[in-house]
């Protein structure tokens, strides 16, 4: 009963998310066509770095993501759930919680979701010097390439906290920083303009 329960709240959730996709759509589309000069990566005012927000395209769509910091006890119902509705999304997974659960990055993988960097220990790395961000990163990029063959390309920041020197120092290490632009507290998304 219990279970039924659980997968019943999750079903809901994620059908809240992907009925949300719309009125996003139509919001963001209304945003873009006020502002088209907004540029997504730098603002030229002030040179400050910024993270991918969101990326430009002719379809309305977004991306889900999950950060995995913590805690596996959802993985498999939201994996069964995003199989069932056939939704692919990106795991920012910290290094600590590869260590803990090396099965499920292989089982995320392994179906078809995308890998990414929450670094290693869920730092706030805007306090960090450039070493220790190379660390963080690195770190975990080593773990799940040596679980499942694959480079991760993608970190989202812990916290959502960023500077310039995070971001430059995310680049020279082959990422792409991610934040994103409405927090469920159950997922991330990030829309497609």
């Amino acid at each position: 009963m219990a279970e039924d329960q659980n997968r019943n709240r999750y079903e809901g959730v994620i059908k809240a998310l992907i009925f949300g996709v719309g009125v996003i759509a139509i919001v963001i589309s209304a945003m873009v066509l006020m502002n088209e000069d907004d540029e997504l990566m730098t603002s030229a005012s002030n040179k400050r770095e910024l993270p991918i927000y969101c990326v430009s395209t002719n379809q309305p769509m977004i991306a889900l993501t999950f950060d995995a910091a913590w805690g596996n006890e959802d993985t498999g119902k939201i994996l069964e759930i995003l199989e069932q509705q056939g939704i692919k999304a990106t795991f920012f997974m910290t290094g600590g919680w590869v260590s803990d659960y090396p099965d499920d990055v292989k089982t995320i993988y392994e179906a078809g979701h995308e890998l990414g960097n929450h670094s290693m220990h869920h730092y706030d790395m805007a306090t960090l010097g450039t070493q220790e961000i190379k660390d963080e990163l690195n770190e975990p990029g080593a773990l799940v390439l040596e679980l499942t063959g694959y480079e991760m390309k993608v970190f989202r920041p812990p916290y959502g906290s960023y500077n310039n020197q995070l971001i430059t120092t995310a680049n020279e290490c082959g990422y792409q920083t991610i934040q994103w632009d409405v927090d469920t507290s159950e997922g991330r998304i990030i829309t497609y303009k």
